[in-house]
């Protein structure tokens, strides 16, 4: 795993056990990798994860999740990035503070989930797919989540507002 932290609202996850979950989560989603091959998962902010998703996707909007899958258009390379992901904290925020029940680590542990899915091929544009990612992110976050304290990998910030 390569990890990237470059906003500086939220604290940063832990690396040993982000590590450690990633790692597990990537066997959970299905997402196949070459034993030299890493997945890279970045967080930005909200006004960066913007950017990205109008300059890649050609979505003016706030996400929450963008991930590439490379390794389609790298066959016979090794020791490459097989998958990024990009995550947005403040999104997580926003949501858990806008849906009681909902917290900041379980949803920044979806948003890991959710990215590798689709790096895994999962898609979500139609309601068939998004209901499938759904049934896949609910069988993977149960199954981690026997594993893992989400609230030890993605602390929470203090003192956010609600």
């Amino acid at each position: 795993m390569i990890f990237s932290n470059s906003q500086k609202r939220h604290p940063a996850p832990k690396i040993k056990v982000l590590h450690d979950f990633i790692e597990r989560a990537v066997q959970v989603a299905g997402l196949r990798l070459e034993e030299d091959e890493a997945v890279a998962l970045n967080f930005l902010s909200a006004r960066k994860m913007r950017q990205i998703n109008c300059a890649f996707l050609g979505h003016d909007y706030d996400t929450d999740v963008i991930s590439f899958d490379y390794r389609s258009g790298h066959q016979g390379k090794t020791g490459d990035v097989a998958a990024e992901i990009f995550i947005c904290p403040d999104m997580a925020e926003r949501y858990s503070c806008a849906n009681p029940g909902t917290s900041y680590h379980d949803e920044m542990a979806l948003y890991v989930v959710h990215g590798l899915l689709h790096a895994a091929g999962e898609l979500d544009s139609t309601p068939e797919q998004i209901s499938s990612m759904r049934r896949k992110e609910k069988a993977a976050i149960s199954r981690l989540k026997k594993v893992f304290a989400f609230e030890k990998i993605f602390p929470a910030r203090k003192n956010r507002s609600h």
